[in-house]
């Protein structure tokens, strides 16, 4: 996690003008990680102005639909 986070500065460095959000998308794409895994870095890491509170559940959910997906080997 802490490899994470040391990425999720350097994005928010190379990248000023990104709100939180976006740099915790770019972040975490890619990586395959379980969805509590995403909801703690996402409390840890994400500006609370960067959403709604009212939207914090749908914005998680989202999340951890879009990159905790894991292909599934085909049936044959």
């Amino acid at each position: 996690m802490k490899n994470i986070k040391e990425k999720f500065n350097q994005i928010q460095k190379d990248n000023p003008m990104w709100s939180s959000y976006i740099c915790f998308c770019r972040t975490i794409d890619s990586k395959y990680l379980m969805s509590r895994d995403i909801k703690k870095l996402f409390n840890k890491l994400v500006d609370k102005s960067d959403y709604l509170r009212s939207e914090k559940d749908a914005v998680l959910e989202y999340l951890c639909k879009m990159y905790n997906f894991r292909p599934r080997k085909l049936r044959i």
